[in-house]
């Protein structure tokens, strides 16, 4: 039995530690003996503590800690999730104990992510990204594997819930779903509306998720332009919400207008539940997104391209149902919850032999 150290930056509900719960939730616990740690106590810690499974927080312990900790419980090998789990990457060099750096970012987006990119470089780890756009921004050769996030297939399911769009009294709901921050693209979500309006003024957009603690004067920014446009009864800001899926069902398609995505989960989600998607052609999107057969890919930053694609896939049922089960065909075949897991503990084998 071989213990391991699950070391996550955050403890939220949202896409990275939401991932690391996947793997810990169906890891071979004949092989492996999961233990988890964050700097402080959130959502995830409370789902795993559930399932019986050692959960730590940093607190500003920092490094001094992580040493003491992986020494105690004589842990075989750490995977670091995300960049900013750093820290876990140099406790675990600093014990011997050999590392898995798992990074769900774009390396090329801060000056922070180019310094720890070039660590990753110097320090003797294997890295698993999560997509091949994101393995050829760090170009860190054969210690880099590409490991596609995965999808509950039973708990994402093609289903329609008719709830949603009586609650909002509509036959149309357009969905964006994430964090609301300038990446994201909010803004070319909100300018789109307009002119899918214009065609279908039934229609509700639903901006699903709430501002990052640094966001929240972006997400004032984006209540405001709402206002300002004059779509406060088109276009609504529902909050966070834990159970997306119940939220997906009832949607008619979901939109993803990032301006930098390394791989969308909820893009893969609404791919399980049969949505089409319309998705900006960025990171690792095009990897997931077949254009034309699973959604339409769009330029970042262009509101018109985004609308456009929503009203054809509004405009043609027929077309629109067809690549909702092609999308669900393909998350059946590449990105299920089962492969993704495997995939991760194949690279710990190849670690730990």
């Amino acid at each position: 039995m071989k213990n391991i150290l699950y070391v996550s930056h955050d403890a939220s509900y949202s896409g990275a530690p939401l991932c690391l719960c996947d793997i810990i939730e169906r890891l071979d616990r004949e092989k492996y003996e999961p233990l988890f740690i964050c700097p402080k106590w959130g959502p995830v810690c409370e789902r795993l503590v559930e399932l019986g499974i050692e959960v730590y927080t940093l607190e500003n312990k920092g490094l001094i800690f992580l040493i003491y900790l992986m020494k105690k419980k004589k842990i075989s090998m750490v995977h670091a999730n995300t960049f900013y789990a750093y820290q876990g990457v140099l406790a675990a060099i600093f014990t011997g104990i050999p590392v898995l750096w798992h990074i769900h970012e774009d390396p090329r987006t801060s000056i922070d992510f180019r310094f720890i990119s070039i660590l990753a470089h110097l320090l003797p780890v294997r890295v698993a990204t999560v997509s091949r756009a994101m393995k050829d921004a760090l170009n860190l050769g054969d210690k880099c594997s590409v490991v596609y996030n995965g999808v509950d297939l039973k708990k994402f399911s093609v289903e329609t819930n008719c709830t949603l769009k009586q609650k909002f009294g509509t036959d149309i709901i357009v969905g964006q779903i994430g964090t609301i921050e300038p990446r994201k693209g909010t803004e070319f979500f909100i300018k789109a509306a307009p002119m899918v309006l214009k065609k279908f003024p039934q229609a509700k957009f639903l901006i699903v998720g709430s501002p990052l603690p640094s966001q929240e004067r972006y997400f004032e920014k984006m209540k405001n332009l709402v206002c300002e446009m004059g779509l406060e009864k088109n276009i609504v800001f529902t909050g966070f919400e834990r159970h997306i899926q119940e939220k997906l069902k009832g949607m008619d398609m979901v939109v993803l207008a990032s301006l930098r995505e390394p791989f969308s989960r909820v893009l893969l989600e609404a791919m399980a539940c049969g949505k089409p998607v319309v998705a900006t052609a960025v990171g690792g999107t095009p990897e997931m997104v077949i254009n034309g057969a699973t959604g339409i890919l769009v330029p970042p930053a262009d509101p018109l391209a985004l609308a456009n694609a929503i009203i054809n896939i509004l405009s043609d049922r027929e077309m629109a149902k067809k690549m909702g089960m092609e999308g669900r065909k393909r998350v059946e075949e590449e990105f299920s919850i089962e492969r993704y897991v495997r995939n991760i503990e194949r690279i710990y084998e190849e670690i730990l032999q």
